[in-house]
């Protein structure tokens, strides 16, 4: 019987399926790794995903490892990816799972030897040379087992050496120029490569604050919202209702409707006026499907751009022309970052701050990290806003605490205010219609929810009063109707108006610029003419004014702010200032641009092109007790708006205009 050559086909075949059986990648390509944590990037190529640890090895052929869960999202993705690949090729039929799982001797090799073994039974009877033959065989295919098969369980007492980074520093980061080679990790060593300098301790918590002044000048912009601050938190405070048009473009209808809340005082929205880097940023995916985690510029509250289902709340219809919708208090809040807003705020100004502290701006050209966001050289953070999925802010960058009383994924961020609830709609959810929405009086709305056909199926006329009794008129397709009354929240600046506090000067042309009368004034007894202002419509709450002209030399940093008028203790019933006169009132003045003199300092601006300048009218609740009632060369800016924080701002009016050199 001649055996010799199905046998080596059978061997052939035997060390086919055990090289097929080499599982982990061991790639070559060179890719930029992100850790959490971690400000710069590791590049490595991949090689192994091995009980939850992802095997790298450096350009310099250094071999490390890290736990799955330390990587980026992005990242995790690219390993699942590959090991998918791999387990397409090595276990068509096995499942996916987070893990390589352990393979003993492959089953093909087993019936490629069983046959060699019964082969040799058959063959000895007759052929000794041909067993001796077969056993020689058998004995390679053993051998090719050990050397080809790179999954094997580790022998006892056996060990993988990795590459470890001196940490000099101790700041979890390695030198790339300092390493060993260990099975376990030396003490001073860690498992990355990642330091640019390690005799500087790399502290990527650290920050800096945010500055209060761009803030309130940011949210003053808008009708309605007012601001002050501690040492810990600026707070924003608003009726929770934007001035611009509201529900339209609404597919997916849960029958609510926007109106006022609460979101003053003790449950003002509260931002971290010193952000600090979280070291495990949480995810938006796995955490804060409940309640905010943004206040837009204008007031309004940004939630997960995922809604509690973990659907996108814009990808279903559930959100209007400008990213919002009312919620299960009746809450209007966006889902998405309203970069209509830049508008009104200004281009490359933020459009709402996260409630971990950092701004989030409009879409860039700019490269965006993991979480969307960019950190700047000065060591700041910023989000910014992509037009699809997910949106914004991957996970929260900042380190923020959570509400004790809810639990993820439906957990929030603490402290936030919070909306109260108005009524209960059992009724549920229409998908398949449009919606009008209109204001038809004086805190009053009709919102029509029409079908595809545009026949109306659904109205709800409301409307509330200065007692805060809220009425509902409900009518549905059959006409039939019924009124609802319930006892809310009475709210002093409703949205969709203008606020009627307004500032104004006669020194100010059409096109907001300032005249040249009114620039580099005259001094006459070491005293400039101040600019003539009037205002009106100072609210009826207000117990004083206080009134501040600034400018910032530098507009791409507002760190620096020229002040060239402060004024407080302003009496609520004076109107105008007239031209030259700022000095000589019934009120108490503070130091000229220089900090030399109590003194208004006029703009004239040595450079050419446009400079801006803005004067802000503070309706306050009384005068800062903080401040002398006396003129002062020690009130600074800085003192004054300090000052101001203390009390509460009733409302604000804004003047800007530009000093225009040719």
């Amino acid at each position: 019987m001649n055996i010799l050559r199905p046998l080596v086909i059978l061997l052939m075949l035997g060390i086919g399926q055990i090289a097929q059986a080499h599982q982990g990648g061991h790639e070559s390509v060179l890719r930029d790794w992100h850790l959490k944590g971690a400000s710069n990037t590791l590049r490595a190529s991949f090689l192994i995903y091995k009980r939850d640890t992802v095997f790298m090895e450096n350009a310099k052929g250094q071999l490390m490892k890290y736990p799955f869960s330390k990587l980026s999202v992005i990242d995790q993705e690219y390993v699942l990816e590959k090991y998918r690949k791999i387990q397409s090729l090595n276990l068509p039929t096995a499942a996916i799972g987070t893990e390589i799982p352990e393979k003993g001797l492959p089953v093909s090799l087993a019936v490629v030897l069983g046959l060699a073994v019964l082969m040799c039974l058959f063959a000895l009877p007759k052929n000794l040379k041909h067993f001796r033959l077969l056993l020689h065989f058998s004995a390679f295919l053993l051998v090719s087992l050990i050397f080809i098969t790179c999954d094997n369980e580790d022998e006892p007492g056996s060990c993988e050496e990795l590459s470890w980074f001196q940490d000099a520093d101790e700041d979890g980061l390695g030198n790339p120029d300092a390493s060993k080679s260990a099975c376990e990790q030396p003490e001073g060593y860690v498992s990355n490569n990642m330091d640019d300098d390690d005799t500087v301790t790399n502290n990527t918590s650290e920050v800096p604050a945010n500055n209060t002044d761009s803030m309130s000048s940011l949210f003053n912009k808008f009708a309605g919202v007012t601001t002050h601050f501690d040492d810990t938190y600026f707070y924003v405070a608003s009726s929770g209702l934007p001035e611009h048009q509201m529900m339209e473009g609404i597919t997916a209808w849960n029958r609510q409707v926007p109106v006022p809340q609460d979101y003053s005082g003790d449950n003002s929205w509260s931002i971290p006026i010193q952000p600090a880097l979280a070291a495990e940023p949480l995810s938006l995916t796995e955490h804060f499907m409940k309640g905010a985690v943004a206040i837009a510029v204008n007031g309004i509250p940004i939630f997960n751009p995922r809604n509690n289902r973990g659907e996108y709340a814009q990808e279903i219809g559930e959100l209007d022309e400008w990213g919002g919708h009312s919620g299960r208090a009746d809450d209007y809040h966006y889902h998405v970052p309203p970069t209509h807003l830049e508008s009104v705020a200004g281009e490359g100004q933020p459009i709402a701050y996260a409630l971990d502290g950092f701004p989030v701006y409009g879409t860039t050209t700019a490269e965006l990290d993991e979480y969307l966001g960019i950190r700047n050289d000065d060591g700041s953070y910023q989000y910014h806003t992509i037009e699809e999925a997910p949106y914004f802010m991957t996970a929260m960058r900042g380190e923020v605490s959570l509400d004790p009383d809810s639990s993820a994924p439906e957990d929030q961020v603490w402290p936030q205010a919070l909306s109260t609830p108005l009524r209960q709609v059992e009724e549920p959810s229409l998908n398949t219609g449009t919606i009008t929405f209109s204001l038809t009086g004086e805190n009053a709305y009709s919102l029509k929810y029409l079908d595809g056909d545009g026949n109306n199926i659904n109205t709800v006329n409301y409307h509330w009063d200065d007692s805060g009794t809220y009425t509902f008129e409900y009518t549905d397709a059959s006409g039939g109707s019924r009124t609802e009354t319930y006892q809310g929240f009475v709210s002093d600046s409703p949205g969709n108006t203008t606020s009627d506090f307004v500032l104004s000067s006669i020194a100010i042309d059409d096109n907001g610029e300032l005249l040249d009368a009114y620039k580099c004034e005259e001094k006459e007894n070491g005293v400039e003419a101040s600019i003539p202002l009037s205002w009106s419509n100072v609210p009826a709450e207000a117990g004083a004014l206080a009134l501040i002209m600034h400018h910032y030399p530098f507009p791409d940093d507002t760190s620096e702010v020229n002040s060239y008028l402060l004024l407080w203790g302003i009496d609520p019933g004076v109107t105008e200032i007239p031209h030259g006169a700022a000095d000589d009132g019934d009120w108490y003045m503070g130091a000229n641009k220089d900090g030399s003199v109590v003194s208004y300092t006029s703009p004239c601006s040595a450079s050419s092109g446009s400079h801006e300048y803005t004067i802000t009218l503070y309706a306050l609740s009384e005068t800062p007790s903080t401040l002398p009632r006396a003129n002062s060369v020690d009130v600074t800016y800085k003192v004054l708006k300090d000052a101001i924080s203390t009390v509460e701002t009733i409302d604000t009016a804004t003047l800007t205009f530009n000093d225009v050199v040719d």
